[in-house]
């Protein structure tokens, strides 16, 4: 009698024991067996052997776990995506106005109250948004940034405060949670709060006042643990008379201001900037440590730069390519 390599129904006989749950392989197929003896009048006169086919839950299993780890890296990345990065230090500047602005932010993050920062396009303000929920005790929970702008308003409703399945046409299977429910726990950073139709700011202050939310579709509203950080290059107060924004949410807003100064009102802070600019981006330049001429400097530090630090930092990125010298001229200026 041939018996097969690793058989183990003999043993099953001979100990008169089942044998439950033993993995054996056959090509490309897996399978499960089961091994009883088989005993008459006390008397074992044999076995039998129950297999089940398992290759396709195995390679579901396979799957499952594959699925679990995309699952995870996603989350990884949305928790990066949904992370604060910079704080206090990297606010760079001796200003007076900027080291004020600075203090004010150090003492509200501490703090649970919604914060108003105010400033030309390009001044920074979304650096201490980051750095006011950093330096927050919800540091370790979701920090996520809204650009009013740049969503259209009748998108926008539905970003911020989700829907539910079938709530209008068009909605996704399943709903949509919904950008400040995905911020509970940590902070929600509203840029361009300005740009916000009057309804939604309605909505927005409801928010505000009680810490609820009524996705589209839902009955009951949601209770929602978030602190709003919303920041402006507008002129509120102008808008407020012209009827596009409203007044009862600009003074709930504007109880904890940051007044970010523009780069031309604090020009001795420009060489610094500059520096720095040029440290972070050629690092790894073949001309390094690239310097500016006396030239450069001087220029500027006079230009106005209604662009502010994003435009300084635009600049120095530029030039700093193109120079062919370690020493930039003046010549190298757009």
């Amino acid at each position: 009698m041939l018996v097969r390599p690793g058989a183990k129904r003999g043993s099953v006989i001979k100990n008169r024991k089942a044998l439950l749950g033993v993995r054996r392989r056959f090509g490309d197929i897996e399978y499960m067996t089961d091994m009883h003896p088989i005993c008459v009048n006390g008397i074992c006169v044999g076995g039998i052997t129950i297999a089940r086919d398992i290759t396709e839950i195995q390679s579901l299993q396979t799957k499952l776990t594959e699925y679990q780890t995309r699952y995870k890296n996603l989350l990884d990345r949305l928790k990066d995506e949904n992370t604060a990065v910079y704080s206090l230090s990297d606010i760079v500047g001796e200003h007076p106005a900027l080291r004020r602005a600075k203090d004010v932010a150090a003492k509200i993050s501490a703090t649970k109250l919604s914060v108003l920062i105010r400033g030309e396009s390009g001044t920074g303000k979304e650096l201490f948004a980051h750095a006011i929920h950093k330096e927050s005790q919800r540091q370790s929970r979701p920090f996520v940034i809204v650009n009013c702008a740049a969503i259209p308003d009748s998108l926008l409703e539905s970003e911020l405060f989700g829907y539910n399945e079938g709530a209008f046409s068009g909605a996704k299977s399943g709903g949509r949670k919904g950008l400040i429910a995905s911020a509970n726990g940590g902070t929600v950073f509203l840029d361009e709060i300005g740009d916000m139709n009057v309804d939604l700011q309605a909505k927005m202050l409801r928010f505000l006042q009680t810490g609820e939310m009524q996705p589209s579709g839902r009955e009951a509203p949601t209770q929602v643990d978030v602190r709003v950080i919303a920041a402006t290059n507008a002129n509120l107060e102008k808008k407020i008379l012209e009827g596009k924004f409203r007044e009862d949410l600009f003074y709930r807003l504007n109880a904890s201001q940051i007044v970010v100064p523009s780069l031309r009102e604090r020009k001795d802070d420009i060489l610094i900037l500059a520096e720095k600019f040029l440290e972070k981006s050629f690092s790894d330049h073949p001309l390094t440590p690239l310097t500016l001429s006396n030239k450069t400097k001087e220029i500027l530090r006079e230009f106005p730069w209604p662009g502010n630090v994003r435009e300084l930092e635009n600049t120095i990125n530029f030039i700093g390519n193109i120079t062919d010298s370690q020493v930039i001229s003046s010549k190298c200026l757009p």
